[in-house]
């Protein structure tokens, strides 16, 4: 009879066997790779810091009667240079370097001053110009000159507008003034601006409803517009000097 054990047995071995010897030829199981090391976040360092206004005023030659506080000024350079460009502009009396920066009814009235020669004049009068910048009471930045003359200083505010006709392009359009706004300026003088500018506001709805009132009580015939309500006088506007 032929032996049926002793085969099964060897086979039973060679496993065996392969299976201790497997580890020591290096098949066993690849080791898991290092953990990876996190990479550091990379920190934006965002823009560089802008330029000194005195550094600007003696790198683009602005005239020296300009003057922004570093407080005041914006975080770039590229509206740094174009706030002392334009009031530059003024302090030299020149029409050429005013008129990118306007609309077209900010245009016209240069137009005006420029052949009248009120704007020779004014920049050879002017002693100082400081520029102030803010948010106007409605949320708009505007940019506030004030103008120092031998007897008196005179503020103009101009509001920063996108204006379609200007092809999408930002323009300083002249903000209006009350009446005499520039003897109340004090301290701040950009928040006393629209203070009055407010007050004048309340003051005109005021008279507003007093007038409709009196309409509807059929007071007073008056002279000026239909219905004896006076014409408006349309002599609102910029404040400041030239640019009423």
């Amino acid at each position: 009879m032929i032996n049926q054990i002793r085969p099964f047995r060897h086979s039973v071995i060679l496993v065996i066997s392969c299976v201790l010897v497997l580890p020591m030829l290096g098949c066993e199981d690849p080791p898991p790779p290092p953990p990876k090391q996190d990479k550091k976040a990379q920190i934006n360092p965002g823009p560089p810091p802008a330029t000194s206004i005195e550094d600007l005023i003696a790198q683009y030659d602005i005239d020296e009667r300009v003057w922004m506080n570093e407080r005041q000024a914006p975080q770039t350079d590229e509206e740094r240079i174009g706030l002392l460009k334009f009031f530059d502009a003024f302090a030299r009396g020149r029409a050429d370097q005013l008129r990118p920066y306007f609309g077209d009814i900010e245009q016209e009235e240069l137009a005006h001053l420029e052949a009248s020669g009120q704007l020779a004049r004014l920049s050879a009068d002017i002693e100082g110009i400081e520029i102030l910048m803010g948010v106007t009471n409605e949320g708009r930045v505007a940019v506030l000159g004030l103008y120092e003359f031998a007897d008196r200083i005179e503020g103009q505010m101009w509001e920063v507008a996108q204006q379609p006709e200007t092809g999408g392009r930002y323009v300083l359009v002249a903000g209006y003034a009350p009446p005499g706004l520039s003897d109340a300026l004090g301290r701040d003088a950009f928040e006393d601006w629209y203070a009055a500018v407010q007050a004048e506001q309340e003051k005109l709805a005021l008279d507003d409803l007093g007038m409709l009132a009196a309409r509807g009580k059929g007071v007073g015939s008056g002279t000026g517009g239909p219905d004896g309500m006076p014409e408006d006088d349309q002599s609102g506007g910029g404040g400041g000097p030239g640019m009423r």
